[in-house]
């Protein structure tokens, strides 16, 4: 069986009208990541970066900062939207390598997020899909039904043209049909 990833890209494929529907629906997910997991790992990577910066402070001043600094991070954890902590994750692990396992915690509970947002959203975009599909397959239709009926009325018109040539020559045998 495909994986919802391949049923996604095979969709965006054959309709490339849900782009902007998916791109609402990740925009939406990825500014706020609900999942309790991901909103305390990214507490976890901002305190250790505060702490990792600390400076040498005496011991008395060392407890006042680090209990600010946690409560700083804590803040800064809640104010950033999650797509720009996650953008400058990487960054974050180049200048602090010790903080890559909490970046790896952080990053299996965006992609968890992810994965179930997909579970969630895509009967919702197969159904955008299939009215997608049923609006092309009805204008398909017109196309083909106005298309026949521009036929029939051209070929109404030439037997008609017709019939009015045969009557003209009937009506005076010494008539020579004109033709445009």
């Amino acid at each position: 069986m495909a994986s919802d990833s391949t049923i996604l890209v095979n969709l965006l494929a054959l309709f490339p009208e849900l782009h902007k529907e998916l791109d609402l629906t990740f925009e939406d997910a990825v500014g706020r990541i609900t999942k309790p997991g991901f909103q305390h790992s990214k507490e976890r990577v901002l305190i250790a970066e505060v702490l990792f910066n600390k400076p040498d402070l005496a011991e008395n001043d060392q407890r006042e900062w680090t209990l600010g600094s946690i409560n700083e991070a804590v803040q800064r954890s809640k104010d950033i939207q999650d797509w720009v902590f996650l953008a400058a994750l990487q960054e974050k692990v180049s200048r602090e390598p010790l903080l890559k396992q909490l970046a790896q915690d952080v990053v299996v509970e965006a992609h968890a997020h992810l994965q179930e947002l997909m579970r969630e959203q895509l009967p919702r975009l197969y159904s955008h899909a299939h009215n997608i599909k049923q609006k092309r397959m009805y204008h398909q239709i017109e196309v083909e039904a106005n298309d026949q009926d521009q036929k029939r009325r051209r070929s109404s018109r030439n037997v008609l043209f017709n019939e009015i040539k045969v009557a003209q020559a009937q009506a005076n045998p010494g008539y020579v049909p004109y033709c445009l």
